[in-house]
């Protein structure tokens, strides 16, 4: 077990003083195996209600609560649900999911207000956010509130009324869970607000990101796991790399391979590119 210890990650002469974890060979497996278990953790989260899945715990609910605190800290008035700006979320998202479709015009051209209108809801101004593949509330609603069009929509003084739905689905072969969020503000007669002179029939600011949820949010997500993965595999190969450099240069060995201060640069780069991606994004 040492002897293998050693082999792998320590200079030494059993090694022709290099780690044989940093050897092509080594590198080689180290990226088979990152592919291999991130292929087996796709698939296993494909199974709905197991152990393993794309874990949410996004709920229609938990996107409202959100939504109307980051309204009420930008002093405005908390969003009300409607049942028919629901209805539209619903239908708008089962559309995507039909269609196989990730924007907001449907492929025959159909808008995101046509499906307001279908519900029979009747608006001064309209608006709609859209989200996949986030892990929870709090990171799809940051997504958001960090890019100001969309961020426009959340905190719109124009808006009194939201509509939101969360719905699993297949979308472009991928196994994924919808977020459709709505805004709206009935066409009736409304009090004036301070500084808006001409009505805006519909304002289109789109949110295209990441999001799954299952009804039941597992103990472990994939896209945690994977990220954790790849963390332990760079930052395996980090460590061995700057034992490597420290051990070389105590014994001032000459090597004719590449240098290493390049090699860990470069992956502290991927590193941290890794550790501070997330797993949406917008469009």
């Amino acid at each position: 077990m040492i002897s293998a210890f050693v082999h792998l990650f320590h200079p030494h002469h059993s090694n022709n003083h290099r780690p044989h974890l940093l050897h092509p060979q080594g590198i080689a497996v180290l990226v088979a195996i990152f592919l291999f278990t991130n292929s087996s953790l796709k698939l296993l989260a494909q199974v709905r209600g197991g152990v393993l899945g794309y874990a949410s715990s996004i709920t229609p609910q938990s996107v409202l609560d959100e939504l109307n605190t980051k309204r009420i800290e930008a002093g405005l008035k908390p969003l009300g649900l409607n049942d028919r700006l629901n209805q539209a979320a619903t239908m708008k998202a089962s559309d995507m999911f039909t269609l196989n479709y990730w924007a907001h015009n449907n492929p025959n051209g159909k808008e995101p207000w046509d499906f307001i209108k279908a519900a029979g809801y009747r608006y001064r101004y309209a608006g709609e956010n859209l989200a996949r593949d986030f892990g929870d509330t709090d990171s799809l609603i940051d997504a958001w509130m960090a890019s100001p069009t969309h961020k426009d929509n959340i905190v719109n003084p124009r808006y009194q009324e939201t509509g939101i739905a969360v719905v699993n689905g297949t979308l472009q072969g991928i196994e994924t869970t919808l977020v459709v969020n709505l805004f709206g503000t009935p066409a009736v007669s409304l009090p004036q607000i301070s500084g808006i002179q001409t009505p805006v029939q519909a304002q289109e600011i789109v949110t295209i990101t990441t999001a799954a949820a299952i009804s039941s949010p597992p103990a472990i997500s994939p896209l945690l796991l994977e990220k954790v993965i790849a963390v332990s595999i760079i930052s395996l190969v980090l460590l061995t790399l700057l034992w490597d450099t420290l051990h070389s240069s105590k014994l001032r060995l000459v090597r004719l391979v590449g240098k290493n201060p390049a090699h860990i640069l470069f992956l502290l780069t991927v590193l941290l590119v890794v550790i501070f991606s997330q797993a949406g994004g917008l469009l």
